[in-house]
């Protein structure tokens, strides 16, 4: 009997252990497995577009309760020092110029907080001569002159196409 407990117990570590020892692609397979997304609060209305954009899509079931699912979509803003000038002798904000990043779009793993991909929106106008990026875990788009709309359909455009990528390569290591 104490062999069989002894044998048990070394089987369940070596399964845990397997379970933490995962191949590096598999964190982001949640984007591939996960169903129910939650979608937190952004700045200028972006979360409600990008709302009504993962449902056109129907990869996943968007939820207003952030408990329980498979994935949060959050927006991040770049920390900035707030620089000042004298103005009459009062110190005034300094107007913020065009600079890089706006704002992070991260979608991460509800159980494990871990970022599973990231977009980040520059402010900068989008150049012709740009193409397409190739899909990957970490896109960057400009922003400058475009409406909320338009901001939200890229950044789901990239995440569609980062996500459909992930499935083939799962689909063709089976």
């Amino acid at each position: 009997m104490p062999r069989t407990k002894a044998l048990a117990g070394l089987i369940l570590s070596l399964s845990s252990a397997s379970l933490l020892a995962q191949s590096p692609g598999s964190k982001t397979d949640k984007l591939v497995s996960g169903r129910i997304v939650y979608v937190a609060s952004m700045p200028i209305d972006l979360d409600r577009w990008i709302v009504e954009d993962l449902q056109s899509w129907g990869k996943y079931r968007v939820t207003a309760n952030p408990e329980g699912v498979d994935l949060v979509m959050k927006a991040e803003a770049p920390e900035k020092d707030t620089e000042y000038v004298l103005k009459k002798g009062v110190p005034q904000p300094k107007k913020e110029r065009p600079g890089p990043t706006v704002a992070s779009i991260i979608v991460v793993d509800w159980v494990t907080g871990q970022a599973l991909w990231q977009i980040d929106l520059l402010n900068r106008k989008p150049k012709n001569e740009e193409g397409e990026s190739p899909p990957s875990q970490h896109a960057i788009v400009s922003v400058r002159g475009l409406t909320p709309e338009q901001i939200a359909q890229a950044v789901i455009r990239n995440l569609r196409q980062y996500v459909d990528q992930l499935q083939k390569t799962s689909t063709s290591n089976r």
